[in-house]
């Protein structure tokens, strides 16, 4: 809006500023990876969270890009593309994982 010195005043059409975000990524870590699934097919979605250069810690669980895939699960559980967890068979008493990058 524009105030003018006679009193009049004029509309203008929003505006919607560009803004890019510059901060960097400088960890990544997945907020809810300790879940223990108690039968076969329980679902967990995994939280990522990523802290950037400026300390802002943003959720990724959802975001372009983040890729999710699973090692030494095939008969634990299974990881879909979006990041849910859907527990298979019992597991054994040794390290598994699940990652998002």
């Amino acid at each position: 809006m524009a105030f003018y010195d006679d009193g009049r005043t004029a509309l203008s059409a929003p505006v919607s500023p560009a803004l890019e975000i510059m901060a960097a990524l400088t960890s990544l870590s997945v907020v809810n990876g300790s879940v223990v699934l108690q039968r076969p097919g329980i679902k967990q979605q995994l939280l990522v969270g990523g802290t950037n250069s400026d300390g802002v810690l943003r959720n990724l669980t959802h975001t372009a890009g983040t890729e999710y895939a699973a090692t030494n699960l095939a008969s634990v559980a299974t990881v879909s593309p979006s990041g849910e967890i859907t527990a298979g068979g019992q597991g054994a008493p040794r390290s598994r994982s699940a990652t998002a990058r």
